[in-house]
């Protein structure tokens, strides 16, 4: 059509159109259209828009849109967009956008966005973001953001961030050298390597940590370095910084000055080493 093509029912087949392609039912194959193409059921195949792929159902398959491909459903296989890729359900496969991809409920696979990775549920695979990635539920796999990782559950894998990893409850500029609140102590745990440029921060951490500023736990298992290192309960491995502060400590802790208040009193406080097996 060299406006539209219009299907009152399914759809299915090739479709060409120089605005929109639209059907009230599912549509099946490939579509081509200038402007839009829209699906008030599923959409499957390849399709490729100006603007906007649209489907009130799933959407699954290959589809190219200038702007945003978006689901009210789930969103299966690889989908590139100018703008935003969304799912009021969930996203599997591999996404890329300038902006934003975003899932409802869970995102997995490789996901590439100019701006942020986003989900109200987990988030599994690889995603690289240039400023946050950003998970309600938990993160596993290698996340990559400009700015920072986040989560309200565990994180588990490879984190890198410019400013920061941590959990969705702390405060970003905070970077007084304290310990874990005891609110936070049954917060989220990290397991792997993880990479700040500020601050690295989580109730239990297990692995490696590299953060600027900060790096702050109340459990920590691993190895730890940065300007000030805080453990607000058991600190097991070496700490590398400025000023490390441990409540417990069963390793070594390496830095300008050392603080362990359960040891002898005149172990406490330490310039350079300062341990406890």
């Amino acid at each position: 059509g060299g406006i539209a093509t219009v299907s009152m029912g399914s759809s299915t087949g090739l479709r060409l159109a120089g605005i929109a392609s639209v059907s009230e039912g599912d549509t099946i194959g490939m579509g081509l259209a200038g402007i839009a193409n829209v699906s008030e059921g599923n959409m499957t195949g390849v399709h490729a828009a100006g603007l906007a792929t649209v489907a009130e159902g799933n959407l699954e398959g290959i589809h190219f849109s200038g702007l945003a491909t978006v689901a009210e459903r789930d969103v299966t296989g690889l989908h590139v967009a100018g703008l935003a890729t969304v799912a009021e359900g969930s996203i599997t496969g591999i996404s890329a956008a300038g902006i934003a991809v975003v899932g409802e409920k869970s995102i997995t696979g490789l996901q590439v966005a100019g701006l942020a990775t986003v989900t109200h549920g987990d988030l599994a695979g690889i995603s690289i973001s240039g400023l946050a990635t950003v998970g309600e539920g938990s993160i596993t796999g290698m996340h990559v953001a400009g700015l920072g990782v986040v989560s309200d559950g565990d994180v588990d894998g490879i984190g890198i961030a410019g400013a920061s990893v941590a959990d969705s409850s702390s405060e970003f500029w905070d970077l007084m050298p304290r310990g874990v609140t005891p609110d936070e102590q049954t917060g989220p745990r990290h397991r792997g390597i993880f990479v700040a440029g500020l601050r690295a921060d989580a109730a239990t951490v297990e692995g490696i940590t590299v953060a600027g500023m900060i790096n702050r736990s109340h459990d920590f298992d691993g190895i730890g370095i940065s300007a000030h290192n805080s453990v607000s309960g058991m600190q097991r491995g070496v700490q590398v910084g400025l000023l490390n502060y441990a409540e417990d400590l069963r390793g070594v802790q390496i830095g300008l000055l050392n603080h362990v208040p359960s040891n002898p009193w005149f172990l406490r406080w330490l310039p350079i080493v300062n341990f406890r097996f």
